[in-house]
């Protein structure tokens, strides 16, 4: 199962990126300009929670892979701590596995869609950021 967390990714649209792969599913977490950073990353990293809570207790089979989508700016850049999240569910359920991509917050679905193919077969790089289309592994 492939699962997309798109965090504030106002350019791109779940239903974009589920037209582009059909088989994943996609939760799309919008910016809400009247909250703080901090009062964001809570509710982001609560909704995260859930979502992998609820994905474990189906009782899924074989492997999981979630990719947190976050633009490089330097607010949101805040939320690549969902990582610790991620690290921890992985260290707890062997058939999961996380990584987050930081990206372009302007990039629009088609250029997403190809982060996402050339990451899904490199979930070793837990924590991706690209900086004018180079691909760095942090």
């Amino acid at each position: 199962q492939q699962h997309i967390i798109l965090c504030e990714m106002s350019d791109v649209e779940g239903k974009e990126i589920k037209e582009l792969l059909p088989e994943c599913k996609v939760l799309s977490l919008q910016l809400d300009h009247h909250q703080s950073i901090a009062d964001r990353y809570e509710r982001h990293a609560l909704s995260c929670f859930d979502y992998i809570r609820n994905i474990l207790s189906n009782k899924p089979q074989g492997k999981i892979q979630i990719q947190i989508v976050i633009g490089n700016d330097k607010e949101q850049v805040i939320f690549t701590g969902l990582s610790g999240l991620l690290k921890t569910a992985t260290l707890e359920n062997p058939i999961l596995t996380g990584q987050i991509i930081l990206t372009d917050s302007e990039i629009n679905a088609g250029a997403l869609f190809l982060q996402l193919q050339e990451n899904e077969k490199r979930f070793q790089d837990q924590v991706v950021k690209y900086d004018q289309d180079i691909r760095y592994v942090l």
